[in-house]
């Protein structure tokens, strides 16, 4: 899980840096963002847009704002790609929030931009990172 939340701080540094700094106004977002798979946890540290450490597992602080599934959830928001219908518990397999609902809602675009891009690194082929996937 350790090289899955690498691969998602260097794609968020990289490649999806600008969009996730300015289209999805990331650059206004310091703090943590916890992401959950399964019952596997990483935290992605966060200044102003930019992802400073990855650490296993959730901060001592708790949970600033995160997003958490099982793999089914995972992969039924592979395809629905909008995080604010797979939160709807009317759906089958929906994710859940994780930590503060004010800093959720007031960040809401930017969470919804990594867990975009964390989806696309699981079908990619990060499923294999975990132990997953074929």
């Amino acid at each position: 899980m350790e090289k899955l939340a690498e691969m998602l701080r260097d794609r968020l540094n990289g490649d999806c840096a600008e969009t996730f700094r300015e289209k999805y106004y990331g650059r206004f977002f310091s703090g943590d963002m916890s992401v959950k798979y399964d019952a596997q946890v990483f935290t992605l540290s966060i200044h102003q847009g930019k992802v400073v450490a990855v650490q296993q597992g959730t901060p001592i602080t708790g949970v600033d704002i995160g997003v958490g599934g099982g793999a089914e959830d995972w992969q039924e928001f592979s395809h629905r790609k909008s995080l604010s219908v797979s939160l709807n518990s009317m759906n089958p397999h929906n994710l859940s929030l994780m930590g503060a609902p004010l800093r959720t809602r007031q960040n809401f675009n930017a969470l919804a931009y990594l867990c975009r891009v964390f989806s696309e690194i699981l079908e990619a082929g990060g499923l294999k990172l975990i132990g997953k996937g074929a």
